[in-house]
């Protein structure tokens, strides 16, 4: 381990000289940081990021840094990530210029979030992952002070429900990638809510959203025309009715997730493969999609880059079928017992392209 970063003119031109030393709080935070610290604390381009994640930021610091000298330093960040401090449970109090914020696996609660949506307008995007104790007054909050939001990740935030997301209907109109992962109380009527107002999304995971059924898929496939990217994966009551609604709406689809949808045909699977002329990124996982159905999915012409087949119950037909596709790069057959060794042999020789093979 080198010498550890030093944090450039932290007081330059605060008048403060010396003062940098002066709260033992703060102090003693930075003189475990830097010696510690192998990667850098501030960004390539200077003062505008600040990488304070997994650096036991605590409460104390935090509130001895916004009212100590160090203050004019976080007046000058606009990307932000303090994600991964098991004690951070507040934010700063004061105006800030940030654009991006990260303050993912923090314990925060409401209270952190009612600071970050009032003091930080400007964001664009913000990251909430796995902070459990959030709920949907925060998000709420989030919605209506942060009109500006493009990228908003609540993966594993268990108390965010449809009102949250009706919020961000009604506030983000820019929004374009949202996840929600996790989110189990999300149904339905929070879909309907986004569809209202974020017409503009581009991705949406829904991972183990377990209330979504076709209604909301169906809502999905028509009221996001630019949608990219979707993950529908472990919603077990989405069904072909959905996958069809996909297929004849979303024409920009490039990656969809299907995994352990098990209401889901292979018939379906394929007529979206055949729709989606930009579809590069298949994930099948945990679905009873047979070797037929690889055949009709691949068809004539296949843009796919990754194909996802692990737990499916496909033979070394499939590969042989798989072999055509000039394009891809990535497959996963984690979990398929009934594919010989020498068919991967034979498809890693023949599909010149695939760099990884499970």
């Amino acid at each position: 381990m080198g010498s550890g970063p030093s944090l450039p003119s932290i007081d330059e031109g605060s008048g403060k000289g010396a003062s940098a030393a002066a709260d033992p709080v703060v102090t003693a935070w930075l003189q475990v940081l830097v010696q510690t610290r192998e990667r850098p604390l501030f960004s390539a381009n200077g003062r505008q990021g600040l990488d304070l994640s997994d650096t036991k930021l605590t409460d104390a610091v935090v509130d001895a840094l916004v009212e100590g000298p160090h203050a004019r330093l976080l007046e000058q960040v606009v990307e932000l990530d303090c994600s991964c401090n098991s004690e951070l449970t507040t934010f700063p109090d004061r105006p800030l210029r940030l654009k991006k914020l990260d303050v993912g696996f923090c314990p925060l609660v409401d209270g952190a979030v009612f600071r970050i949506a009032r003091n930080c307008p400007g964001l664009v995007a913000l990251a909430l992952t796995d902070c459990g104790d959030i709920t949907d007054a925060g998000v709420v909050a989030v919605a209506r002070g942060c009109p500006s939001l493009k990228v908003l990740n609540l993966r594993g935030c268990r108390h965010v429900s449809d009102a949250a997301l009706g919020a961000l209907g009604r506030g983000c109109a820019g929004l374009g990638v949202l996840t929600l992962a996790h989110c189990k109380r999300v149904s339905d009527n929070g879909v309907f809510g986004l569809v209202s107002g974020c017409r503009r999304l581009t991705s949406l995971n829904l991972l183990e959203c377990g209330e979504i059924t076709d209604e909301a898929g169906c809502a999905i496939a028509r009221g996001f025309p630019a949608l990219q990217v979707l993950s529908l994966a472990c919603c077990a009551r989405v069904t072909d009715r959905t996958i069809s609604a996909i297929a004849s709406a979303s024409g920009e689809l490039r990656s969809l997730n299907l995994s352990f949808c098990e209401s889901v045909s292979g018939r379906a699977v394929a007529e979206v493969a055949a729709s989606c002329a930009a579809l590069s990124e298949l994930l099948l996982t945990g679905c009873a999609i047979n070797d037929a159905d690889v055949a009709n999915i691949v068809g004539d012409y296949s843009k796919l880059h990754t194909f996802i087949l692990a737990g499916c119950p496909i033979t070394d037909a499939s590969l042989t079928t798989i072999a055509s596709c000039p394009w891809l790069f990535s497959l996963s057959l984690v979990g398929c017992p009934n594919v010989s060794n020498d068919a991967v042999t034979t498809l890693r020789n023949e599909c010149k392209g695939l760099q990884v093979l499970r």
